[in-house]
């Protein structure tokens, strides 16, 4: 066989022919920033996140998911609750990060943003931030991970790899009991070249299966609060990306005394179930998250689910005043 054609086609069909191009997580509430640049500065505090994920335990070369993250307001007024003169005036920037490095096999897809978003208030009760990061994605292909018939088959000697920069954007919409976002990333729909090889039979690289597509997300949720001392919270992402059909996941979480403790459960349509418990520690500013994925698709029969932990921690503007968890978090 061709050396190029056999490359390309153990490149793209790993790649390109699972049209999910995006890490996959569970806790998307739990840290929204990771999927819409606009939440960048929308809580009063620096927020840092570090997650982790292990999908489909069990399976040889399941999916490794690491990200660090961190956004800040700047220029935001102190007690700026909604309701108040100085919040229906006063709007502010937004600053962040968010980096990752997302394992499947042979596959290394590493990726890095920085992120800005302008909160503004449109009325008494409604805020609204408009946000983007801009960035660099990195995909590596490894030929040492592979066990091929003839040992000594050249073809996949070395690491394949392509960089390609990335643009990602969102609104976000909220109040003090709920919120509403919609994210659009891998706006630029780059092509990858891999080492200088590009899709065969198609030397432009347009509408290609090598294109990194649109992804589309829309998240939504509701503080519904039931005593002075726990709340319901229901959340619903709705994610979309050409060709593969559309992917809802439904979620709800108790949390009880400003999240001191709180647990969950969420149902991935096609998928899986899961189940989440977290808590904040040292006063407030270090939260804990824990959920298990277990699928109810043909693949249950070859894993035993999926882990996914989040720890954070949130510097108050004022470092002796705690700052209370909002509910998105």
């Amino acid at each position: 066989m061709n050396r190029n054609l056999l490359l390309l086609l153990i490149i793209f069909c790993s790649i390109g022919a699972f049209a999910q191009q995006r890490p996959q997580y569970s806790q998307y509430m739990v840290n929204q920033f990771v999927l819409n640049p606009a939440v960048a500065g929308t809580e009063e505090f620096v927020d840092l996140k570090a997650g982790f994920r292990y999908q489909w335990l069990g399976m040889s070369s399941a999916p490794v998911t690491y990200y660090l993250s961190g956004h800040m307001p700047v220029g935001r007024p102190r007690k700026s609750n909604f309701g108040s003169p100085k919040n229906q005036k006063k709007g502010w920037h937004g600053l962040g990060f968010y980096v990752y490095n997302d394992i499947t096999g042979p596959i290394r897809h590493t990726a890095g943003y920085l992120s800005y978003a302008y909160n503004l208030p449109l009325s008494k009760n409604v805020r609204m931030s408009l946000g983007a990061n801009i960035g660099v994605q990195k995909f590596g292909l490894n030929g040492e991970d592979f066990i091929l018939k003839d040992e000594n088959d050249l073809v996949l000697n070395g690491v394949k790899s392509a960089v390609v920069p990335d643009l990602n954007a969102g609104a976000w919409l909220y109040g003090k009991k709920w919120f509403y976002g919609l994210a659009i990333h891998q706006l630029l729909q780059n092509e990858l070249v891999f080492n200088g090889v590009r899709e065969i039979g198609n030397p432009n690289g347009v509408n290609g299966i090598s294109k990194l597509n649109n992804h589309y997300f829309m998240t939504a949720g509701y503080f519904y609060k039931i005593k002075r001392d726990y709340a319901i919270v229901p959340s619903i992402m709705i994610k979309y990306v050409n060709p593969a059909p559309v992917s809802i996941d439904l979620s709800a979480r108790v949390v009880f005394k400003d999240d001191i403790f709180w647990f969950g459960a969420s149902y991935r349509g096609l998928d899986s179930f899961t189940g989440m418990i977290g808590t904040t520690l040292l006063n407030g500013t270090m939260p804990i998250s824990y959920s298990y994925d277990l699928s109810h698709s043909e693949l249950i029969k070859y894993n035993t689910g999926s882990h996914e932990i989040v720890v954070g921690y949130r510097i108050p503007p004022n470092p002796r005043v705690p700052c209370p968890s909002k509910f998105w978090n």
